[in-house]
């Protein structure tokens, strides 16, 4: 039956709050990261003390420029500072010796601040600077990419309309067996955060099914003739065009978040008959978002429920009568479960993979590859 691809993906993702620092009487900050340089036998790369709330007097303090912190070879810039005294909960040893702090002028930090400043597409989303103050790192805002699907599973009739050279009338339904259905499917996604918690996108692209009706029901004969049986049984391959749209809504807390997704799609499928699908898909996903080397990964559990409407409309000769039907289609079992996750390659271009299943008679894979800008 033809489906149509939809993809969640974009999360809020809770990390450390960047340093930050000014010349005033003290310097305040929530986090800190603070290395300790000791002296030449006690020095170790990567000494770090992680101090919240620290308080550092100013007005004995000395500063001056340097350049020899670097001990991996990287030219990087940093304040020295000797403070005179502190009454922050910190090892005296530590105190008592030259701390650095990685300085607002750093070249990496000033190129990210100087290309988030001059990004034509950093008026999105709205209130971004408030999640950005609160430690969130959001996604760049815009999005294009390309799904790719390929779904199995078993439909039922629920419905069934037939006519006699006329128009469709409901007529029960003697026997209906459950068939099942192949569909493949491509489609382009774009989508912009609006908020930093929710994120609107549009689809379209191209849908393939094989389908197959195999029903058995009776239509009433022409004035005193007795009913009809009919046995409808049409297989084939239909294809066309699928479009649609939907939003998105994530949260999250630290490495850990939850979103939700909806929307709704329309397919237009011609073949061996006319056939049209509309669907409501609504899924809901957590799981954890974290580096992995010098790549972001996230991974989810979840789960997906289909509200697909999918009607098969055509005609059969009966003698020199035609039956003209509507028969409607729905899944066996609607919900399902998702295992998936998502590779940062970078900032802009991210990777995705998607399992469904229902561990009977549904199965699904998706595939996404999205450019962010």
């Amino acid at each position: 039956m033809g489906k149509k691809v939809f993809l969640l993906f974009l999360i809020l993702i809770a990390v450390e709050t960047a340093p930050c620092w000014s010349q005033e009487q003290s310097v305040s900050m929530d986090v800190l990261e603070l290395s300790a340089f000791l002296s030449e036998d006690e020095r170790r790369p990567g000494d770090l003390f992680n101090v919240r709330s620290l308080a550092l007097p100013m007005d004995k303090t000395e500063n001056r420029f340097d350049e020899s912190l670097d001990t991996q070879g990287r030219n990087n810039h940093h304040y020295l500072m000797t403070p005179a005294s502190s009454s922050a909960s910190v090892e005296p040893q530590a105190l008592n010796r030259p701390i650095y702090l990685a300085a607002s002028n750093d070249s990496t930090v000033t190129a990210e601040s100087q290309e988030e400043k001059e990004r034509w597409s950093s008026f999105l989303p709205f209130m971004s600077e408030e999640a950005k103050k609160r430690g969130y790192e959001l996604p760049l805002p815009f999005g294009a990419g390309i799904n790719f699907l390929i779904l199995k599973r078993d439909i039922e009739v629920t419905d069934v309309e037939a006519g006699l050279n006329s128009d469709p009338v409901p007529v029960p339904i003697d026997l209906a067996i459950d068939t099942t259905s192949t569909v493949n499917n491509v489609t382009a996604r774009f989508d912009a955060w609006i908020l930093p918690f929710l994120d609107l996108y549009l689809l379209a692209g191209y849908t393939e099914s094989d389908s197959r009706v195999k029903v058995q029901f009776t239509i009433p004969g022409p004035g005193p003739a007795p009913d009809i049986p009919v046995d409808l049984d049409l297989e084939g391959t239909v294809d066309g065009p699928t479009v649609g749209g939907g939003l998105a809504l994530a949260v999250g807390y630290q490495n850990f978040f939850l979103a939700g997704t909806a929307n709704y799609t329309f397919t237009d499928l011609g073949g061996i008959f006319d056939e049209e699908v509309d669907a409501i898909v609504a899924s809901i996903r957590t799981g954890w978002n974290g580096p992995i080397g010098n790549t972001k990964l996230t991974v989810w559990v979840g789960g997906t429920y289909w509200d697909t409407k999918r009607e098969v409309s055509g005609s059969i000769p009966l003698g020199n009568d035609t039956i003209f039907f509507n028969v409607l289609q729905g899944p066996v079992n609607p919900t399902n479960l998702n295992f998936g996750t998502n590779v940062e390659i970078t900032k802009k271009f991210h990777l995705t993979v998607d399992v469904g299943t229902n561990f009977d008679d549904m199965n699904s894979l998706i595939a996404s590859f999205a450019y962010r800008f």
